[in-house]
């Protein structure tokens, strides 16, 4: 069974337009109540009808083809979202074609907006952030299992390495999302510290 991967995108700054733009996402994406009854991902449509650009058909044998193309990983689903975040679950890796669409279309409505992602494996062998900017991915930072001791965080005890497990363990999961959000702020204030460089006089 593939290992799951949770992520998600939000607006990390700009203007009003593209806001409302990102907000009409998750709206598109939300089915009323009665239309949720006997649906596999309940209030929520399929992540392909997000875009109308884009053509689909899941009786078509190359249907997983098309996620490798457009999404990413061979599946994933909306499981939560609101006007400022949209949350996924996905197969093995995070939407990153999915992501990157969704930066190139709000670079088109607000050609300054900043998008931040996090994503994390559910052991998790890894976890990490990214940066969009100009409709690209501008930075991101992986973190995988090898480097787990560096950062000083730890997930789950090996009695076999690390002896009895202590009552008060708790996996650094705070810690996690902390590295987060602090990688998206390094990667932020250096895509600022560039644009000064190559704007800042215009």
């Amino acid at each position: 069974m593939a290992n799951h991967v949770t992520s998600s995108i939000e607006i990390y700054d700009g203007n009003d337009e593209v806001r409302e733009w990102f907000a009409s996402l998750s709206k598109r994406l939300l089915v009323s109540e009665d239309e949720s009854e006997g649906r596999f991902n309940g209030y929520w449509r399929s992540v392909e009808h997000m875009f109308d650009t884009w053509e689909h058909n899941e009786n078509d044998p190359e249907y997983i083809g098309w996620y490798h193309d457009n999404i990413g990983p061979k599946w994933c689903n909306v499981f939560d979202a609101d006007e400022d975040r949209l949350m996924f679950e996905s197969a093995w890796d995070y939407p990153d074609k999915l992501f990157l669409r969704i930066a190139k279309e709000a670079y088109e409505i607000d050609p300054e907006v900043i998008l931040s992602a996090t994503y994390e494996d559910e052991m998790p062998n890894f976890f990490g952030s990214c940066v969009y900017a100009d409709g690209d991915l501008y930075d991101e930072e992986y973190i995988g299992e090898d480097s787990y001791e560096h950062y000083d965080i730890k997930f789950w005890w090996d009695e076999d390495e690390d002896g009895e497990e202590p009552e008060d363990f708790e996996p650094d999961y705070e810690k996690m999302n902390e590295i987060q959000m602090n990688d998206i702020s390094d990667m932020v204030e250096s895509l600022k510290e560039m644009r000064e460089e190559v704007y800042g006089n215009e």
